[in-house]
This record gives structure tokens, C-alpha cells and sequence, in this order.
């Protein structure tokens, strides 16, 4: 009926699982203490408030991860630390000094899918109660050398002339950002700066648990977008909007 609360569907972040290794699992945390930054703080303390003030309400989280360009067109309103990342994995800003990228894993996921999922669950009051992880996985997180690759060859592509690799100790690397700021732009100084603190979050052991979110989109018409699905129009509008120069 008219005037009757049906759904409450909060926007969290997979970043509430702060600084705990292992793969996050899709329910409440109330034993996570320990985080990054204020922003994921901030989203663990929003829950635990909807939790405890929001008892019996009809409430749905959705955690997603990294949130990128629409799949099909790439288009996204502003270019976040997704793109800054893929700046720096191009080896343009560090003369092609990068560190050993190992076995990380960037969990993405493109932003027209998250509003799909939100929107649905909003529509589904028997979603109520449920923790949904928007994102890619344990199993379908990009490995970062395999994202490198793909940046490389589309800055390349793009008339963009990349330096050879060279890897190098993480620790060196933090102190080369710091100098190398010192002869940038203002906008790229400031994500250079930011660059050490992304690299030591995604080497941290982690991973994003998503199979009962995955099967109940799935069920739904939604399946999770595999990565390679959209990754090259992303790539590729951040590229045209921001011209072959180098940027950010």
C-alpha cells in the first residue's frame, strides 16, 4: 500500500573488510577494527548502525568493489583511482620503474552492472536481509600483471610511447614517486603521491567472496561481467577523453 517502507537498500564497500587477509565473507563483520582509511571505516560503522537501529526493517548491503566505466561504451562521470592505477601500471609516470607485481589480483566491477544489481534487489523485498558482494571475485579478479599487459598495449595503441619495464624493490619505488613528483603537474603529483598506499592495500592477501551473490544475479538475468568483457572500452574512452597525451 501507499506509504508503506518496502525496501532499504544501503551502499556499502567491499573496503569493510579493512586490513583482514583471507577472502572476505559475504556476511556481517562485526570483528573487523583495523582499516585502511577513514572511507572504509566510515562504510563499516554505516552498517553496523543500519544493523543494530534497523531491526526488522527490509534492508539489503551491497558491498561492490572497485567500480569502473559502463561495460558496453566505457563512459564513467569521473575518472577515479581505477585510472590512476592503470596510469602508473603503464610505466609512463615512473620512466618504466615498476615493482614486482607478483600474484596480485585487482577485483573491479563496471558500474552499469552495480546499478542493474542495486535496482533489482530494490524491486525484491525477499532480498531483505541479504549481504550482496558486488564484484568480480576471488577467481575473477584480474591478475595486475594480465591488467598491465592490456594497459600497455592500449597506451600504446593510442599513439602513447611507453618506456621498457623495469622492476624494481617496492620500497624504491616509494621514494621515486616522491621525486618524480617533483617535476609533475600539480593533478598528476597528487595521484603519484597516492600510488604507494594503493600498492600496499592490493598486496595485501585478500580476496572478495561472491558465490551466493553471484548465484542469486545469475538466477536473476544478471550474471558477473568477466572482466575481459569490459575491460577494453574502458580502457579505450578514458583514452579518447583524455587525448593521446599523457594525463591525470
Amino acid at each position: 500500500p501507499a506509504g508503506t517502507l518496502r525496501k532499504i537498500d544501503l551502499v556499502s564497500t567491499v573496503g569493510v573488510w579493512g586490513r583482514t587477509p583471507g577472502n572476505m565473507p559475504e556476511r556481517r563483520l562485526p570483528e573487523v577494527s583495523e582499516f585502511h582509511n577513514t572511507y572504509e571505516a566510515a562504510k563499516s560503522e554505516a552498517e553496523r548502525v543500519i544493523w543494530a537501529e534497523g531491526d526488522g526493517l527490509p534492508i539489503t548491503v551491497h558491498r561492490p568493489s572497485m567500480v569502473v566505466g559502463e561495460s558496453g561504451s566505457g563512459r564513467v562521470i569521473h575518472f577515479q583511482i581505477f585510472y590512476h592505477l592503470c596510469e602508473f601500471l603503464s610505466g609512463e609516470r615512473t620512466f618504466g620503474i615498476m615493482p614486482d607485481l607478483g600474484a596480485m589480483r585487482l577485483d573491479t566491477i563496471p558500474v552499469d552492472w552495480v546499478a542493474d544489481a542495486i535496482c533489482w534487489s530494490s524491486m525484491h523485498s525477499e532480498m531483505a536481509g541479504r549481504i550482496f558482494h558486488l564484484c568480480s571475485g576471488p577467481a575473477g579478479a584480474m591478475p595486475l600483471h594480465r591488467l598491465q599487459d592490456k594497459v600497455r598495449e592500449a597506451w600504446q595503441n593510442h599513439g602513447r610511447r611507453l618506456p621498457a619495464l623495469r622492476r624494481v624493490d617496492r620500497r624504491v619505488l616509494q621514494g621515486l614517486v616522491a621525486v618524480v613528483g617533483l617535476f609533475v603537474a600539480t593533478k598528476a603529483r597528487r595521484a603519484l603521491r597516492g600510488l604507494p598506499a594503493v600498492l600496499a592495500y592490493l598486496s595485501e592477501n585478500q580476496g572478495f567472496s561472491n558465490t551466493e551473490t553471484a548465484q542469486a544475479f545469475a538466477e536473476a538475468g544478471l550474471p558477473v561481467p568477466p572482466v575481459e568483457s569490459y575491460l577494453d572500452p574502458v580502457l579505450g574512452y578514458y583514452l579518447a577523453a583524455r587525448g593521446a597525451a599523457p594525463s591525470l
